[in-house]
């Protein structure tokens, strides 16, 4: 990713409403994350499994959809018990939230 919107994200599409709420959702992005390497420090993929799914629904119900496909890999990877792919899913979500929270300027609240 670069300094321009993710390829998969429509930012002259988003409702003015669900753009009130980014910083709220990246807030929740971020105890995910957290709640994720937790995870993986213990090596509980169901607990990884369903933190994607929770980030996959809500990324969409906003219409980010490539984070939404990152999360949907994410809840493939550790059904497979894909531990490296997890890894790198994380990593590339939390890249993504971060590019988010820059982007919409939901670091300013």
């Amino acid at each position: 990713m670069t300094g321009d919107s993710p390829p998969m994200f429509e930012d002259d599409v988003l409702d003015p409403d669900a753009r009130a709420l980014i910083p709220l959702f990246v807030s929740t992005r971020r105890t995910d994350l957290a709640e994720l390497r937790a995870a993986l420090d213990v090596g509980d993929l169901e607990l990884v499994r369903q933190v994607g799914h929770r980030i996959r629904g809500t990324a969409q119900s906003y219409g980010f959809i490539e984070l939404g496909e990152l999360a949907t890999a994410l809840e493939r990877g550790s059904v497979a018990r894909d531990v490296a792919e997890v890894e790198q899913l994380v990593a590339r979500i939390a890249q993504w939230v971060a590019w988010l929270e820059g982007s919409a300027g939901a670091s300013n609240s």
